[in-house]
């Protein structure tokens, strides 16, 4: 399967862009117009367009290829709206990728880290002046960081990485069901070790806790159904 070959109804590319957020969507809930299009109109956006093209890539068994992040993966501190976004639309894709198997559509979606892009600069102009709400916030200092942030990415890679994982997505023969595109090591150890740390968290001290040879024992379990 190829670009060039099948570029009729066969695939579906569904793609999103949201602003970063601060801290006063986590913590202090100030109900922002901002804060409820990031959260609610990302993941609302991608069911209304799969929603609609979803009849002709069911006719013609084509594929679904949404780009997330790595953020509904990770979390921290400043990050809990977009999260909240990303792990919106990670719960998606998992519901619509077990839905679309009886009708052979394939679904991935495309997890990058940080590259260079005007992502945050754009972000970075919509915040506008602080309000007096913000001033007076315990992360007023927070809020004036944000502001004094250029955004700039230009150091970052390019994003070559994340178009090669989205072709292969849509025209490769064995699709994968989730592409962590990252930049460098330290991006993949982030996502990566805090997926385990959710885990060993779910697992302990629970009435039904695993052994960390049983743990393992999935883990490769896992890991041979992903190689075939």
């Amino acid at each position: 399967m190829t670009p060039e070959s099948n570029l009729g109804g066969l695939a579906a590319l569904l793609l999103l862009a949201c602003s970063t957020t601060g801290i006063a969507q986590s913590a202090e809930g100030d109900g922002s117009e901002q804060k409820a299009v990031l959260v609610t109109g990302a993941a609302t956006g991608i069911e209304r367009v799969t929603a609609a093209f979803a009849p002709l890539i069911i006719e013609e068994k084509g594929r679904i290829t949404t780009i997330g992040s790595i953020g509904g993966v990770v979390s921290g501190a400043y990050w809990g709206t977009y999260s909240m976004s990303k792990h919106a639309i990670e719960a998606y894709n998992d519901a619509l990728a077990a839905e679309m198997v009886r009708f052979d559509v394939q679904v991935s979606i495309i997890e990058p880290g940080r590259y260079n892009s005007d992502f945050s600069k754009n972000a970075i102009a919509r915040y506008g002046e602080l309000t007096a709400a913000q001033k007076a916030s315990p992360y007023a200092e927070y809020y004036k960081s944000r502001l004094e942030n250029t955004g700039d990415r230009s150091e970052h890679k390019n994003p070559d990485a994340v178009a090669d994982a989205t072709l292969h997505a849509l025209f490769n023969d064995n699709p994968k069901r989730r592409y962590m595109v990252v930049p460098n090591v330290g991006e993949a150890g982030w996502t990566i070790g805090f997926a385990i740390q959710e885990l060993a968290q779910l697992n302990h001290d629970q009435e039904y806790s695993y052994s960390r040879e049983e743990l393992i024992a999935m883990l490769d379990s896992a890991m041979n159904a992903d190689e075939q």
